[in-house]
C-alpha cells in the first residue's frame, strides 16, 4: 500500500513491492519537491523509517508532536 500512495514520490523502483504478506521491510527511494511534503509520511505511524537525510528525519520529529496532541484524549 505504501509504494502504491507514494508511487508519483519514488526515485526508484525498490527491488521488492512488500506485498508478500510477511510484513518485511521495504526500502524505498523517495524524493520530494519541499521539505513539508515529507510529512505526508506520518500518516505510515510506525511502520515507515526515515533513514535520510537528517533533514527530513528532523522535519517529522518536529511534526509528530503535533500530531500526537491532536489525537491526545
Amino acid at each position: 500500500m505504501f509504494l502504491r500512495m507514494n508511487a508519483a514520490y519514488l526515485a526508484e523502483l525498490p527491488e521488492d513491492d512488500g506485498d508478500d504478506g510477511t510484513g518485511a521491510w521495504v526500502t524505498a527511494r523517495l524524493s520530494y519537491g519541499f521539505l513539508r511534503e515529507t510529512r505526508q509520511l506520518l500518516a505510515f505511524s510506525d511502520r515507515v523509517e526515515v533513514i535520510s537525510p537528517p533533514e527530513v528525519r528532523a522535519e517529522l520529529a518536529r511534526a509528530a508532536p503535533s500530531v500526537t496532541e491532536l489525537c491526545a484524549f
